[in-house]
């Protein structure tokens, strides 16, 4: 199963078709969620797409426009919009004290060029959508570093005269 994760891609490819598909009897406790008056069986979309049964239905799919950097005053890599799925509760190792994630989609973050395109993606994938807008960034103005040290004449004030 190939995982590719582009903004016209899906994130996961099917192996085989979806038509050759089949469901036993024996998986009669499956999970369906509803959307748009539709039924979708969590189980038959986990086989088809690859995608795990736990990212279907209850995840929630966050978009957000990423921050500048705190260490750098630059504005590279602000651009866009970044998608991801809400963290889930991992487990802490009983020895060392290291946490730990058996969730395969944890760690994705898919990158968008807008932030429609990235609603658009998540509701095909049939995910649920929580956006994360951030206020407009501050306009900054040019500097020269010599202006530090133009001599500026003190203010002129009432009691001076």
């Amino acid at each position: 199963m190939q995982r590719i994760a582009t903004s016209t891609r899906p994130l996961f490819r099917p192996r085989y078709p979806v038509r050759n598909i089949t469901l036993g009897d024996k998986h009669s406790d499956r999970i369906v969620f509803k959307k748009d008056n539709k039924e979708f069986d969590t189980y038959a979309i986990s086989k088809a797409t690859g995608c795990p049964e736990s990212v279907l239905g209850e995840r929630v799919f966050q978009i957000y426009r990423p921050l500048a950097s705190p260490d750098q005053s630059g504005l590279a890599k602000t651009q866009g919009w970044k998608g991801r799925f809400n963290n889930t509760r991992g487990y802490d190792t009983p020895l060392m004290g290291w946490q730990g994630n058996n969730d395969p989609v944890n760690s994705t973050i898919l990158s968008f060029a807008s932030k429609e395109e990235a609603i658009e993606y998540a509701t095909k994938e049939g995910f649920k959508i929580e956006v994360k807008d951030r206020p407009d960034d501050r306009i900054q103005t040019l500097k020269n570093y010599g202006d530090n040290f133009k001599y500026r004449p003190p203010a002129k004030s009432d009691e001076d005269w």
